[in-house]
């Protein structure tokens, strides 16, 4: 496996402390999908390592609730579904603008036609908080 999932741990004493252990797949997944500090695509790769390189049983491997399906299942439809949601927030149209806030601090809102343009942005002059970007549709007033 190429990605290690403790690049995924947003702890350090977690991160040092799981470094000597062997996961479960499903241990791996949670925690990919889990990290704050990562992009999505790179959560995506990882992932999808994962669901490549591990069978139906060794997902199944320990007790996890999973919707009542299997897991590697769940895995590829929570890939799936993610990656609709990229292509739809990386297509650009003229209904939709992006609109940006942080988290924390309500200081800050900006409108943006394209995603990229409201990354930038937040990443540009605001990359301490957190943000929340949102693909709003223009026939929405305010």
């Amino acid at each position: 496996m190429k990605t290690s999932v403790l690049g995924f741990i947003d702890s350090d004493t977690l991160r040092e402390h799981l470094s000597n252990q062997k996961l479960e797949p499903a241990i791996e997944c949670i925690l990919i999908v889990h990290c704050r500090n990562c992009s999505i695509e790179k959560k995506l790769e990882a992932l999808k390592e994962r669901y490549d390189t591990y069978s139906k049983e060794d997902f199944n491997k320990g007790t996890y609730y999973c919707r009542e399906i299997d897991l590697k299942s769940a895995l590829k439809e929570y890939i799936d579904s993610t990656e609709k949601v990229l292509d739809d927030m990386y297509r650009p149209d003229n209904n939709h603008v992006f609109s940006a806030h942080a988290t924390d601090n309500i200081g800050f809102h900006g409108t943006f036609n394209t995603f990229e343009a409201a990354i930038d942005e937040v990443k540009k002059n605001h990359y301490e908080n957190e943000f929340c970007i949102v693909k709003v549709p223009l026939s929405i007033k305010n």
